[in-house]
């Protein structure tokens, strides 16, 4: 199932889901915190991109980030948000939309997987 295109963007876009998730409830815990700068992980599309037309390829599942290794899971400073006094730059606004985009990217790329699943079962006869 390796070479299945499909289900190897599905789990790499689950993977992104799942560290954004990590990197948007930081930015809520801080959001009192001085000095505290916005965070947020690139694009699921410019990281996927990149990562397919790099020509890495993991060679085993069970090394550092298994089969998405070459995928861009690195947290970012966010410098376009207004800064309040204190130099927090924490928006919970904000945070709550990236909160339910990323929850959407999230059930998108379970449902998809779960299809694919199912047509596989399906053309097998299962």
């Amino acid at each position: 199932m390796k070479n299945l295109t499909i289900l190897n963007t599905a789990s790499a876009m689950v993977a992104h889901a799942n560290e954004r998730h990590g990197v948007i409830a930081r930015n809520i815990a801080h959001a009192d915190t001085p000095g505290y700068r916005t965070q947020d992980l690139k694009d699921f599309t410019d990281s996927y991109r990149e990562m397919t037309s790099s020509g890495l390829r993991a060679t085993r599942d069970d090394h550092a980030f298994g089969a998405h290794r070459g995928l861009d899971l690195s947290v970012q400073t966010v410098l376009d948000t207004p800064v309040a006094p204190n130099g927090n730059s924490v928006s919970l606004e904000h945070e709550m939309i990236r909160m339910a985009e990323n929850r959407h990217q999230h059930e998108l790329a379970l449902s998809v997987y779960k299809t694919s699943m199912s047509i596989l079962r399906t053309s097998l006869g299962r």
